[in-house]
């Protein structure tokens, strides 16, 4: 009621509202004071407003913080929920070749029939991928290399190629690590999807069993590794 009458909305007679003998009418004090609480109400209602608006902004700026990797938020959205896209019985890993970091020529099609690979896509401003790739490393230990191939693609199409050689040594990882330069690869494997982590799994026919899209726990791992493992 205070606020609807202070904004102009309504009349209110203080001379009704305060309490006064019956047989002394308000004077000049009583005015000036009554004055004084329609001031202060308005100052209180701009003040209300005006912290309103300040949190409304704060909301709507601080939703997606601004980082010095923010050029990435797009790619990471994943991060926020895990989801795993079914591949078909028929859907097979698409033949292609890149470089290692060491410049030499990989290809897909020599693994097949021989053992299961994992392919992992990565770059040091995922921060997610960056937990997730001695998890890789372990399964391929686990496993060993004439069970498991882990292959690791450097998206060198969103920086430069010696911040992932410098992650890798780091993190200490020794399974392949392959250049993407163009994004060409992600592209391909990645079904047009451009989120990160984005893991792929893949049996020893060459078969995909999983594509998995977002942050993942050892065991969500370890047991994907285990559906592309010949018995």
């Amino acid at each position: 009621m205070f606020i609807y009458w202070a904004l102009g909305f309504g009349h209110w007679d203080f001379s009704q509202s305060m309490s006064f003998p019956h047989s002394v009418k308000p004077g000049r004090r009583a005015q000036a004071r009554a004055a004084g609480y329609r001031t202060k109400l308005l100052l209180g209602a701009a003040a209300l407003l005006l912290v309103s608006c300040g949190a409304l902004f704060l909301y709507f700026t601080m939703r997606t913080p601004l980082t010095p990797n923010s050029a990435h938020t797009a790619d990471e959205a994943s991060s926020t929920a895990q989801s795993i896209i079914p591949a078909g019985n028929d859907e097979f890993v698409p033949p292609f070749s890149a470089d290692t970091f060491e410049g030499k020529r990989f290809s897909v099609a020599e693994y097949e029939d021989k053992t299961a690979v994992i392919i992992d896509f990565w770059a040091s401003w995922c921060a997610f991928c960056e937990k997730e790739m001695p998890l890789m490393q372990y399964m391929e230990d686990l496993y060993g290399k004439d069970k498991l191939t882990v292959v690791g693609i450097h998206r060198g199409d969103s920086e430069p190629v010696e911040k992932g050689v410098t992650l890798a040594a780091k993190l200490g990882i020794k399974y392949l690590l392959l250049q993407d330069p163009e994004g060409k690869y992600f592209k391909l494997l990645g079904q047009g999807k451009p989120f990160m982590p984005l893991t792929i799994f893949i049996d020893r026919e060459g078969r995909i069993v999983e594509r998995r899209i977002g942050p993942k726990t050892a065991e969500e791992i370890r047991v994907s590794t285990a559906k592309i493992i010949a018995p």
